[in-house]
């Protein structure tokens, strides 16, 4: 479960348009592999970062890498735009819930930050 800083409930993913073109290229057995890589992906931590994330798990995961190049189409600009959109609707599905915010590029490496509800947001003082 995703929400934002609002406390609203996120249930729509944007671009579906596009992951869901991009999941006709992958057999359901591929679908669940991806599905089950982010979830371990969320699980390995209390918060992340979709970009540092994402160029982490692309530059160590080679089977996540295949997958999602195999999704967009051979398209390898898209990979990472795909993480991104994978990422976040693994979110919206995941048990837990999730609090995210979109990261400042200023202050950091943009993209999305998100959390685990019980933790404070990264970068902030402990209550």
């Amino acid at each position: 479960m995703l929400y934002s800083l609002a406390g609203q409930q996120e249930t729509v993913l944007p671009h579906k348009d596009d992951f869901d073109a991009s999941q006709k290229n992958l057999s359901n057995t591929e679908k669940q592999l991806v599905r089950e890589i982010f979830e371990n992906l969320i699980d390995s931590d209390k918060s992340h970062n979709s970009a540092i994330l994402g160029a982490k798990a692309l530059k160590d995961d080679e089977v996540l890498k295949v997958l999602l190049k195999k999704a967009a189409g051979g398209d390898k600009e898209r990979i990472g735009i795909l993480f991104g959109l994978y990422l976040y609707n693994a979110f919206i599905e995941h048990k837990a819930k999730w609090i995210f915010k979109r990261s400042s590029r200023r202050n950091g490496p943009g993209g999305y930050t998100y959390w685990r509800d019980g933790y404070n947001e990264p970068g902030t003082e402990e209550l």
